[in-house]
């Protein structure tokens, strides 16, 4: 049985500093799927291919824009993939993370917490999770995604030279 605490309580709670108000509201959402890819220099990044705004929206290639949008469909194995990554993988809700490398240090911890990820390759992955983001809108970008992560990255990965 779990112990139920009076309203009152529960109201002293909401109003104390210390409570933390989440809005559990329905907002828009803005999905990008990046790709991690060879680009100028022969050096990896990751390079937008797709978004989600209402409609999907694919990367053209060849004429470097965006695609018509179009309804996204799933094949029946895709859903399934879809269902055991909820299921099993790491799904963070609510996270107290406002920047790109505290989000990706919280969902590597929750990798390593949930064995599904073994300690010693936290900072490799990290590195890889950081590594310079090109937008579509901006494909000559030099810009690089602020990173904790700076120092001796090239020691823990394996070659960044196409094979």
């Amino acid at each position: 049985r779990h112990a139920v605490k009076p309203m009152a309580d529960v109201e002293k709670a909401a109003e104390s500093p210390k409570a933390k108000v989440l809005d559990h509201r329905s907002h828009d959402m803005f999905v990008e799927l990046e790709e991690l890819q060879y680009g100028e220099g022969q050096t990896l990044e990751w390079r937008e291919t797709a978004r989600w705004i209402k409609y999907e929206e694919d990367v053209v290639e060849e004429a470097d824009r965006w695609g018509k949008p179009h309804v996204a469909s799933l094949s029946f194995h895709a859903l399934l993939e879809l269902r055991k990554c909820i299921e099993h993988g790491t799904v963070l809700l609510d996270l107290d993370k406002e920047d790109l490398p505290s989000i990706a240090g919280a969902v590597v911890d929750d990798l390593i917490a949930t064995s599904q990820l073994p300690p010693q390759l936290r900072e490799p992955i990290l590195h890889a999770l950081l590594l310079r983001h090109v937008h579509q809108s901006d494909p000559h970008s030099t810009r690089e995604e602020p990173s904790a992560f700076a120092t001796n990255r090239s020691a823990s990965l394996p070659s960044q030279t196409p094979h």
